[in-house]
């Protein structure tokens, strides 16, 4: 006699959220938003030891409460937990939606590479640097500065951006979000700065034990990130 598999179906009830790009025609709306992830994105590393490592413009998400609305991280199916130790490498693919991922992560994919709070960080100015470059009163440019990263393989995004960083290959931002040029210009030359001064991927090394690997010589930290999106939230 044949066995019988029992199938479970689950429903989640959640309240209704919305993506980020429909706040395309609204800079202050958006910078709100922004903070407000990058905000949460930290409180959850530093309190409860989770990084999201899937830093993504789909993940990006804002609720409504009456007329005021707030940012919302979204889909955790790839989050871990931190332990005291980052000794040990938790992968040996690049963890994250792959337009986003950090340069470190997806240069040797196939290396073991920890996986640590500033490569969300690098993540996050590349979602920020996509929409503000890509979009304009709620739609996407024809033929969006960046839109190689989507059509191109792993190897070939990685090289693109590592030389339009190393070249300062910097594309401004669409009308509707050109009050945030220096910021996203100051988070730009920030990244610039942590891969081509001392990191071992690039050719300007510094002496390694003179690095701080964390947070890539002090560029890439929540300190200087907080602050610049706070800045664009007030602009």
């Amino acid at each position: 006699m044949y066995g019988i598999s029992i199938t479970q179906f689950r429903i989640l009830v959640m309240e209704e959220l919305f993506p980020i790009t429909q706040l395309t025609d609204d800079a202050a709306k958006l910078g709100k938003v922004f903070r407000e992830i990058f905000e949460c994105h930290y409180w959850l590393y530093s309190q409860l030891n989770i990084l999201h490592c899937d830093i993504s413009i789909g993940n990006f998400m804002y609720r409504k409460e009456g007329d005021v609305i707030y940012g919302v991280l979204n889909d955790f199916d790839l989050s871990r937990c931190i332990n005291d130790s980052l000794s040990e490498p938790s992968y040996r693919q690049p963890t994250g939606t792959i337009p986003f991922v950090a340069m470190e992560l997806l240069h040797h994919p196939e290396a073991a590479t920890v996986h640590l709070y500033r490569h969300d960080v690098e993540s996050f100015f590349y979602v920020f640097y996509y929409i503000i470059t890509g979009y304009d009163k709620n739609a996407l440019l024809f033929d969006p500065p960046l839109r190689w990263w989507f059509i191109t393989e792993v190897e070939q995004i990685y090289f693109k951006k590592t030389a339009d960083f190393a070249c300062c290959v910097f594309h401004a931002p669409t009308p509707t979000f050109r009050a945030f040029q220096d910021s996203l210009y100051e988070m730009f030359i920030a990244i610039r700065k942590g891969y081509i001064i001392g990191h071992p991927t690039m050719t300007m090394g510094v002496p390694q034990e003179l690095y701080d690997n964390e947070t890539m010589g002090g560029n890439i930290s929540y300190d200087k990130f907080s602050r610049i999106f706070k800045e664009v939230a007030s602009l």
